[in-house]
């Protein structure tokens, strides 16, 4: 039988886009803290996932620092299980949690891996959410042209997946 304390983390890290998208950032990260804290033996894989949804949040709520170590860790995790999906999707979350943090050129070296492995492995939707994050960086830097290339590939990429989400932003 599996221990309470372990259905709590598989639940918890199943509710981490119900948290994100409902904005109930603060319940989530004490809800997956907590249960992370209660359980002795985790599997690297549902560690990585747990992790993985602890950075959201706190990019959600400005802490990227903390958004930064929690991405870290659920990638080292992931790797050891090589979850090459689990991995880009940390990657992208990372680069984002490194540009808050001011370090544009290393968002931009895990974002273009990120890009790259979704092309070989035929991830579309990965491909237009690494695409919308480097459109993003180029604009930070007032490239307004690859900008928009960017944006224009995403949104191609998004609409022959029926992303209605990543169309709309």
């Amino acid at each position: 039988a599996e221990c309470q304390p372990m259905l709590g983390l598989r639940l918890a890290a199943a509710l981490g886009r119900f948290w994100e998208v409902r904005g109930h950032w603060i319940e989530g990260r004490k809800w997956l803290e907590g249960v992370l804290r209660n359980c002795d033996a985790v599997s690297p894989s549902l560690h990585g996932e747990v992790l993985y949804w602890l950075g959201v949040l706190a990019l959600h709520q400005g802490s990227f620092h903390w958004a930064r170590a929690f991405f870290r860790a659920a990638l080292e995790l992931l790797r050891e299980v090589r979850d090459e999906a689990g991995q880009s999707r940390v990657l992208r979350q990372l680069a984002r949690a490194m540009r808050y943090l001011g370090d544009s050129a290393r968002a931009e070296v895990h974002l273009g891996d990120t890009l790259a492995a979704a092309r070989v492995a035929g991830d579309r939707y990965g491909a237009a959410q690494s695409l919308l994050s480097l459109a993003m960086l180029a604009s930070d830097r007032s490239d307004t042209r690859l900008a928009v290339e960017r944006l224009e590939e995403a949104l191609e990429i998004a609409r022959s997946i029926g992303d209605q989400v990543t169309v709309g932003m």
